[in-house]
């Protein structure tokens, strides 16, 4: 399904000077995604490094975060946390404790694991299957955002029928 969302986020990307950006992970079921702009990827002190994410939803929901990686660690935490709609003003959430601040260890198998492993192992952690063309961040945040909106209604149509 992964494989999926990126092939139909490649095919439906409009071909001008797009940068590519990175799909941590995907989930038909919670209907999310996380997106990585890897040109935000930066090395800070003790050997950790620091990177933009976008944690999106549906009906234009998303999250825009900053996170810090502790590569030997496994472990990460938000810097920053601003929840975006197409509802309200951007909600900056960055000095809630709820949302930012603490360390979130690396799980095998559960999304914190694939954000440090990516982070850290990157640009070795790059794969084409998972790149993500839009002409800025944002676009490329629409685009998952739009899919997974048309996947939401096709579950709930689904469980309609049954």
């Amino acid at each position: 399904m992964k494989v999926m969302l990126a092939a139909v986020l490649l095919c439906s990307a409009v071909m001008v000077s797009a940068a590519d950006f990175h799909l941590i992970d995907l989930s038909r079921p919670e209907h999310k995604a996380v997106l990585l702009d890897p040109s935000t990827i930066a090395s800070a002190k003790d050997g950790h490094k620091s990177a933009r994410l976008a944690e999106v939803g549906i009906g234009g929901s998303w999250s825009d975060y900053k996170v810090e990686c502790d590569c030997a660690g496994n472990r990460f935490k938000k810097l920053t946390d601003v929840y975006h709609s197409d509802t309200a003003k951007p909600l900056d959430r960055s000095s809630n404790p709820l949302f930012t601040g603490s360390w979130i260890a690396g799980k095998k198998g559960v999304l914190s694991s694939a954000i440090i492993e990516t982070v850290c192992g990157w640009p070795k952690a790059k794969t084409k299957e998972k790149a993500v063309p839009g002409a800025d961040f944002e676009a490329a945040i629409k685009r998952a955002s739009d899919i997974l909106s048309k996947w939401c209604f096709e579950d709930e149509a689904a469980d309609m029928k049954d």
